[in-house]
Parts: structure tokens; C-alpha cells; sequence
């Protein structure tokens, strides 16, 4: 005899961020922008372009890798943080003027900040996991 057992799934409301996730989430794109900077990577997780020959050179004095990495002092992304996290949305920026000057300046050369397809990609799965989380 076979026996079958049916089970019926429950159901769920609408399951949405609270402001707790949006921060994980906004400390998950930093993380993932941090770190494809850091490999020399552009907004299209492509080789940045090489820097000047002088500026090269003045880096790798310092023991820095000799590429664009955004990480002469490390002022500019130490100053990159969650600037808003509310009503389904999170917002990164910088925290200090000067340090978004640099960041627009820096942009101009070459396309670095926001979420590069591989950091949107990162960012997309950290966010099901927790929504997964929610559900359960």
C-alpha cells in the first residue's frame, strides 16, 4: 500500500526589506566595490586604464600596486558609507566633501563607482538569500 501525504504550502504576505536589510545590503555593494577596485577593476570589471608614468612610479615608491585601484591614501573609500537606507531603497555615497570631489574626479578618468555587473550580480544574491530568510 502506498500512502500520500499532501502538503500544503503556506502562504505568505507581501515580504518586504526592513531598514536593518537595507544597511546589510548597502554594506554588501561597498564591500563588492571596495573589493573590484582594489583588483584595478572599472565599473565594467574591465583592467582600468593605466595610469600616468609619473603617478605609476609614485605609487609603486610607496609599495602600491602601480595600477588605478583608488587606494593611494585610502581616505576616498574609508569615506564611502550607506547615506540613506529607507522606504525600500539604500543609498550609498561619501562622507566627507573632499573625498566626493576626488571620487568625481576620479570618475571622469575612468568609470569606477557604482555597481559593476559583477558587483550588481553579488549584491542581487546577498538580497535573495536574505529575503529567502524572510520567507522561511
Amino acid at each position: 500500500m502506498v500512502k500520500i501525504r499532501f502538503v500544503i504550502p503556506k502562504e505568505h504576505g507581501p515580504v518586504a526589506f526592513d531598514r536593518q536589510d537595507l544597511l546589510k545590503i548597502g554594506a554588501k555593494a561597498i564591500d563588492s566595490i571596495t573589493k573590484r577596485t582594489a583588483l584595478g577593476l572599472n565599473g565594467n570589471d574591465r583592467q582600468g586604464k593605466p595610469l600616468s608614468k609619473k603617478y605609476r612610479a609614485k605609487k609603486e615608491k610607496l609599495g602600491q600596486p602601480g595600477i588605478r585601484n583608488m587606494m593611494f591614501s585610502g581616505s576616498m573609500l574609508g569615506a564611502l558609507t550607506i547615506t540613506e537606507a529607507t522606504r525600500g531603497k539604500v543609498v550609498i555615497g561619501f562622507t566627507r566633501q573632499a573625498e566626493l570631489v576626488k571620487a568625481q574626479k576620479n570618475e571622469q578618468r575612468e568609470g569606477w563607482f557604482g555597481l559593476s555587473p559583477n558587483d550588481e550580480a553579488k549584491v542581487m544574491l546577498f538580497a535573495d538569500q536574505l529575503l529567502q530568510r524572510k520567507v522561511k
